[in-house]
């Protein structure tokens, strides 16, 4: 596998199926219980080609108004049960007591290595390998400058995390990672169609307290909070939680694994996992 896969090509086509799946999906059905079947004849299926008509006879803005509202509730229904999972392996981890909260045990040969299991994992699986990662320091990242990939964060909201990303973070231009400063600072990487790349999007990092176990309970944030207006809550309620992918024989500012996430909307129960990759001497 290319070490530069774009993770961010598997889902850009998962929307084109949505539609279909909300209008002609199958319902379960249950049988009644009745001693008096005859008289109340249930159907065993529901036929999507007699759906359809029905939905054909809609006006476009009741149609409109289905569409956006079985995208909403496929998206609700796809945040809380992220938020529940990461919930429930968060609260194995502290019920089993500190000593099954340790670093990981082993090291990735290198970071081609590395990378192409981490875009192989579950958001489970990542979840738990973030729990058994370290923090980096901050005088870690000083003058790093990273590609990023984005992982695995299920089905549904895989390419919601895509869309953002690569669509809404960037005015509509590509993200490519980030670029960490001496000054506490830093920015993420942006690439137009046909253009060189530039810098924006500025945060703040620094080591504090993690709501996710780990050895130390602490990751490193990028903040954007302090580089947002009050009239953009949106982007102020962006953060980045960071530690480190072990890489044998390499800094360990080589490779970060990251959770990120809105504070309005689940918080670090709700995160999208990604992974920075240190551009210079790739390994």
């Amino acid at each position: 596998r290319d070490l530069w896969y774009d993770a961010r090509t598997r889902h850009g086509t998962l929307w084109t199926t949505i539609l279909p799946t909300i209008l002609c999906s199958r319902p379960r059905i249950v049988p009644e219980i009745s001693t008096d079947a005859h008289r109340h004849p249930r159907p065993d299926t529901l036929d999507c080609a007699a759906f359809v008509p029905t939905m054909m006879m809609l006006s476009p803005s009741q149609l409109a108004q289905a569409v956006v509202g079985g995208a909403v509730f496929l998206l609700s229904s796809a945040s809380v049960n992220s938020v529940y999972e990461t919930y429930s392996q968060i609260q194995i981890r502290k019920d089993s007591g500190p000593t099954s909260i340790g670093p990981l045990t082993f090291a990735w040969g290198s970071r081609g290595e590395a990378l192409d299991d981490l875009l192989s994992m579950s958001k489970r699986q990542l979840v738990e390998a973030f729990m058994q990662c370290e923090e980096p320091s901050p005088s870690d990242l000083y003058g790093c400058v990273y590609d990023g990939f984005l992982l695995e964060n299920g089905p549904v909201l895989s390419p919601v995390t895509s869309f953002i990303t690569n669509r809404l973070f960037g005015g509509g231009d590509r993200w490519l990672g980030k670029s960490y400063s001496e000054k506490s600072e830093g920015m993420n990487r942006f690439k137009p169609n046909g253009k060189a790349e530039y810098l924006d999007r500025t945060f703040t990092y620094k080591s504090k307290q993690s709501g996710f176990p780990s050895t130390t309970s602490r990751s490193l944030f990028n903040l954007y909070r302090p580089h947002c207006s009050r009239a953009s809550p949106f982007w102020g309620g962006m953060v980045d939680e960071i530690r480190v992918i072990p890489i044998k024989g390499e800094r360990k500012s080589s490779m970060l694994l990251g959770m990120g996430y809105f504070t309005w909307s689940g918080g670090m129960l709700n995160s999208a996992p990604f992974c920075l990759v240190k551009k210079e001497d790739r390994g």
